[in-house]
């Protein structure tokens, strides 16, 4: 007997749930293609929420490990990177393209935008040779700080690494 392993990714969009039973049987789902997801992200334990970033449509939630997903805010927007804090399962991070950054501490109910990002002396430099035409920076990848709660990294697609 295994232990059941859960697996997530993205591809064309779609959310892929792959689940192995504890026979070591293998189920793959490709799951809701419409939402356009870019990147997916957990909360802190394994019965925690999942949440997606979506191209256009904002961030999505799942309560029950990818199997169903509804709206969590910042709808209209692209999101290129979502973060679950590891301290408040509550806070999430959300980066979106063009390059700003979202916070909402609960769960994806309400969302600010963290203006300081904005503020980034080098910040007019950024670009993103990835997505032709459309050059504009997006965040690529958000990460909490395990030890420091209020700290943040953000990658930037082509502008580097920015610390809270």
């Amino acid at each position: 007997m295994t232990e059941p392993t859960l697996l997530l990714s993205t591809h064309d969009g779609a959310v892929v749930r792959a689940e192995r039973s504890g026979d070591g049987a293998w189920a793959v789902e490709r799951l809701r293609p419409d939402l356009r997801a870019r990147c997916l992200a957990a909360g802190p334990s394994p019965e925690g929420a999942l949440y997606a970033g979506t191209n256009g449509r904002g961030v999505f939630r799942s309560p029950d490990r990818g199997r169903t997903w509804e709206p969590a805010g910042l709808e209209g927007e692209t999101v290129t990177a979502v973060a679950v804090s590891p301290h408040d399962p509550d806070r999430l991070y959300a980066g979106t393209k063009p390059a700003r950054l979202h916070r909402s501490d609960d769960g994806g109910g309400t969302w600010r935008e963290l203006e300081g990002f904005r503020r980034i002396p080098s910040r007019w430099w950024w670009f993103s040779p990835a997505e032709p035409p459309d050059f504009r920076p997006y965040v690529m990848g958000l990460a909490v700080s395990p030890t420091e709660p209020e700290v943040l990294l953000a990658g930037v697609e082509l502008g580097g690494v920015v610390r809270s």
